[in-house]
Parts: structure tokens; sequence; C-alpha cells
């Protein structure tokens, strides 16, 4: 045997072993989070008693007239007593804007803001949720993508969630819809990725230094959002829902990560491929562009995110480095 083809030998095995240990260390934290992460199912029962702050909705659109519709009707159809829609129109060039007007006509808790120009140093998202706020009434307040829709009992469930476990932020894990041949051949790796890096039942251990968060759907308090400086402190990532969920962690504030396959979906017949479409979209418009996507999430998301402590000193040393 040759020493190249050798050498070729000892690198097929190590991939093979690497292979091996990823998709079991995988297939185990799925397990675990099947297991031992709270789900939360539609329906049940709304208590006339019970206190219902308002919630205001934001939803960040950019060249969404495909899924806009799904997503805005799913909001309206809300079962919650007490919500406000803000939808952000950002920058779009197709007719994202009419349909929302549209919508919006004779609606008097549903606005459209429409954003003309990107700030310095802001990623497109970033921008349009942190314009939606500042119109936002609400004691708290639920970030939505435009290509997602949510079931009609969501807002509620995931309130009702927040007080039961006496947290200040709810996050879910999508319904995964596998249609097309990418969606199937990347989906799976995706979602093992994550529980390799991110496993949930981690995320929910309040001693555990592990956070994450979904940006297709989130509810935080205005209180927390507040406290950690909203987005204006993720500003420039591309993940900032994952820069979210670790400043709430960091901050004690409580941070519930729940199987929401039930309550929320991609919209448009499942064209979305774990967000990373809606996130192209946003980036390429920013200073950075896509090149932020891949720092961000790929050279960042080992080292960075898993088993360190996600102390307010150490978020800000590794969103300022390069």
């Amino acid at each position: 045997m040759t020493r190249l083809t050798h050498t070729l030998v000892v690198v097929a095995v190590a991939v093979l072993l690497f292979q091996i240990y990823f998709w079991a260390v995988g297939l185990r934290g799925l397990l675990q989070s099947v297991l031992w992460v709270p789900g939360i199912r539609p329906g049940g029962n709304r208590d006339s008693s019970e206190d219902f702050p308002l919630i205001s909705v934001i939803v960040p659109a950019h060249n969404e007239q495909a899924t806009i519709r799904e997503c805005v009707r799913s909001v309206l159809e809300q079962d919650y007593p007490s919500y406000e829609l803000i939808l952000v129109d950002d920058r779009s060039e197709d007719l994202t804007a009419s349909i929302a007007a549209e919508l919006a006509k004779d609606i008097a808790n549903f606005k459209v803001i429409t954003v003309q120009k990107l700030s310095e140093g802001w990623t497109g998202k970033c921008h349009a949720l942190d314009a939606g706020v500042r119109h936002a009434s609400g004691e708290w307040l639920a970030f939505l993508d435009s290509d997602s829709s949510l079931d009609k009992s969501a807002l509620r469930q995931c309130y009702q969630a927040a007080v039961k476990h006496k947290v200040n932020m709810v996050t879910l894990s999508p319904k995964f819809i596998l249609k097309t041949f990418w969606e199937k051949a990347l989906q799976p790796a995706f979602v093992v990725a994550s529980s390799v890096l991110f496993p949930l039942p981690k995320v929910n251990d309040p001693a555990s230094p592990v956070a994450s968060a979904n940006g297709m759907f989130f509810l935080i308090s205005r209180y927390a959002y507040d406290k950690i400086g909203g987005h204006h402190e993720v500003k420039g990532l591309a993940v900032e829902d994952i820069g979210i969920g670790k400043r709430v962690k960091a901050a004690g504030l409580g941070l519930l990560f729940a199987n929401g396959r039930y309550l929320l979906s991609p919209s448009g017949n499942g064209r979305k491929t774990l967000a990373f479409r809606r996130r192209l979209q946003w980036a390429h418009r920013a200073e950075n562009g896509v090149a932020s996507i891949l720092l961000e999430g790929l050279a960042r998301s080992h080292q960075r995110f898993w088993g360190q402590r996600t102390s307010p000193r150490r978020l800000r040393k590794l969103d300022s480095s390069g």
C-alpha cells in the first residue's frame, strides 16, 4: 500500500467515525428533546378570570407576496383576547406592501409600517424588527417571520406557558415540511446539528449556559426585551434570534424552548428551509452581506455558543470579535 493510499484510507476512516459520532450524538439529543422538552399543543381552555396583557405581534416582511396573506390571516385569527399586529414592510420590491395595506383595511388593531432605508451597521431583519417595536404598545412582544404561520391558539398558549414556567421568553421549534429534494437532503442534518450544538433540555435548564431561540417565532416580555437592549444589541448579527436568547438567559430572565410543531409552521407550502432563505434575503442588503451568515452561522456556532458561560461581559466580547 502506497503512502498516498494509506493516507486516504486514514482520512476516510476518520470521516466515517466522525459521521457516526455526529449522528449518534444528534439522535440522542433529538430523543432527549422528545422525552424532556415541553410540548405546547393547540386548543385548551381560556380562563375568563385570567389576566391577558396586550401582545404586540411584529412581522417583518421583505418581498413576501407569496406568503404574506397566510401569515397575516393566521395572526388575525388568534383567540388571544388582546393583541395588535404590526407589519413592517422592509423595502419590498414586489406586491408585499399593497397586499398588507389591503389586509389591514378597516382593522383597528393592524397597522403597516414602511422602512425606506437601512441604517448603517444593521442587518435588514433586525432593523425592521426594531422599527416595529417602536410602534408597539404591548406588555409582551411576539416576533413572527412573514413566511411562517400560527395556529389560532398560539399566542394564548405561549403566554400561558410563560406564566406557568415563570419565564420572560418562549420560543418554539416548528413543524418541518419535507417536500423538495433540498428540504429532504438538508433539514434532517440541520436538525441533528442543532440538537448537538443546542440540546433543548440544556437550553431550558437555568443552570446550563447553553441558550438558543428560533427567529421564526418567539414571545418575550417588553420588560425583558428592554433590559437586554432589544435588537439594537444584536443589530449586526444574522443569527439575531440566538443572540436574543443568549442575552435573556444570561440576564436570568427565564427562557423556554418548547416543541411547537402543532402551533408553528412554514407558510407557502413549506418553501422555507430552516429560515435560511430569509437570512439570505435580508443579509445581502446589509453591509456585511452573505459573509455575515457564513461567519456567524458557521464559525461562531460551535465554540462560541456551546459550553461557555454566557455572561453579559462575554456576550459583548463574542459579538465584537471578528
